[in-house]
């Protein structure tokens, strides 16, 4: 007794900055003896002087089992110090008949009743007879709402020949200490965590935050991330935000928007089609070759510009002289107005030159070098010289007409006198 009386005492003066969390807290136990002298609540009652069965101040649990599990539910999510344990001994001196059935237990903090997903606390393969100690004290600086003991001896498992051939949780009392109020730490739990852990939840005992709320990192989450990363563990990148600039550091939305090319609130969605740029504002050039489709981050045509256009964005039309893709080709040497043609096509304004044709004026006429339009001159002017010797004969014969007239006329003046 006076091994265990010194243990209290230690337990006592270790614990004294720490509320016991679990005391008169829920209690379960999966297979309960057929008495209520023993229930799960003994373990967490305050009273454990006697650590006899008779005393009714020990849980008590269900012969011939090959589970065993007890939990504790603190009725709120908290900061763990330690948690203890003192098993029953039937007050004998260690090592009592008892210890058989403590080996090999498992020690869970959760924040369910379950052990999936819950921290282990303790757990451990005692090789040595007369282990592990009836009364121990287990850190575990964790948060959680359910502290879980379990035990088992399950068929096809070898365990230590003085291991108990059942499991059982006969717990006298189960003591789960640290700070009652959420988000302190410290010896007398009046520090305050940091606002920037998660849940302002941080270790009882360094005030190390356990996880930090979205944009900041750090043990105690007192940095923004890193440039070029935000959210929660500053694991997710910026996206293309205008000029390179960082993103803001807890959802990642880009201050002064995006670059070229980038939409959305963050900056990671392509342009629709038709538009490109700054915030994809820009639309297309509606000279471009494929209609709606350029580059989002140049507004380069995609395939090119129109024919009878030029420039980066087929914003220009061809000059004066040229036509075609890319305003490359010049007009042809054998417009009738020179250096003029349609910017599309290329087809002469006012057509080709005398002796030309074509749709672009580059055939030579081969029937005697003339075009239809030289021989429809050369006919014109046989006329206006036939038409010349015409009048010129008629004039001839009129003066000789006259003439006559004129001659007879005196021939008869003559006669009379």
């Amino acid at each position: 007794m006076s091994l265990y009386i010194c243990f209290i005492s230690l337990l006592r003066i270790f614990s004294l900055a720490y509320e016991n969390l679990a005391l008169n807290k829920p209690a379960y136990q999966d297979h309960p003896y057929f008495s209520n002298q023993w229930g799960a609540d003994k373990a967490v009652d305050g009273k454990y002087d006697s650590l006899t069965s008779n005393a009714g101040q020990c849980v008590i649990s269900a012969n011939g089992q090959t589970t065993a599990t007890w939990w504790v539910n603190l009725e709120g999510v908290y900061s763990i110090s330690h948690i203890n344990i003192i098993y029953r001994t039937d007050n004998l001196p260690h090592p009592s008949p008892y210890v058989p059935r403590l080996a090999g237990f498992f020690l869970y903090v959760s924040n369910t009743s379950s052990r999936e997903d819950s921290h282990l606390c303790f757990h451990e393969i005692q090789k040595v007879n007369g282990t592990p100690s009836e009364n121990q004290t287990t850190k575990c600086p964790v948060h959680g709402q359910y502290v879980i003991f379990y035990n088992e001896r399950k068929s096809g498992v070898k365990y230590p020949s003085y291991y108990s051939n059942y499991a059982f949780n006969e717990l006298c009392e189960l003591q789960v200490f640290g700070c009652e109020r959420a988000g302190f730490y410290g010896e007398n739990c009046n520090l305050p965590c940091s606002n920037t852990c998660q849940n302002s939840l941080c270790h009882i005992h360094t005030g190390e935050c356990y996880g930090c709320v979205p944009g900041y990192q750090g043990s105690r989450c007192e940095q923004l991330c890193s440039t070029g990363s935000y959210g929660s563990r500053c694991s997710s990148s910026c996206g293309n935000c205008r000029k390179g600039e960082t993103c803001h550091h807890v959802n990642g939305t880009c201050l002064n928007g995006c670059g070229e090319g980038f939409q959305g609130t963050t900056c990671e969605q392509g342009c629709r089609k038709g538009y490109f740029g700054e915030n994809c504002t820009q639309k297309c050039s509606n000279n471009c070759r494929l209609p709606n489709s350029c580059n989002s981050v140049t507004g380069e045509c995609d395939g090119g510009c129109q024919y009878g256009w030029t420039g980066r964005l087929c914003e220009t039309g061809c000059g004066k002289g040229y036509f075609g893709e890319n305003c490359t080709q010049k007009c042809s040497n054998n417009c009738r107005l020179p250096n003029s043609c349609n910017s599309v096509t290329g087809e002469c304004d006012g057509g080709c030159q005398y002796g030309w044709t074509g749709r672009l004026c580059e055939t030579v006429l081969a029937s005697g070098n003339l075009c239809p339009c030289a021989a429809e001159s050369s006919n014109m002017f046989t006329t206006i010289i036939v038409n010349s010797v015409v009048t010129l004969f008629i004039v001839l014969i009129s003066n000789v007409i006259i003439y006559i007239v004129r001659r007879r006329k005196k021939l008869n003046a003559g006669h009379g006198r």
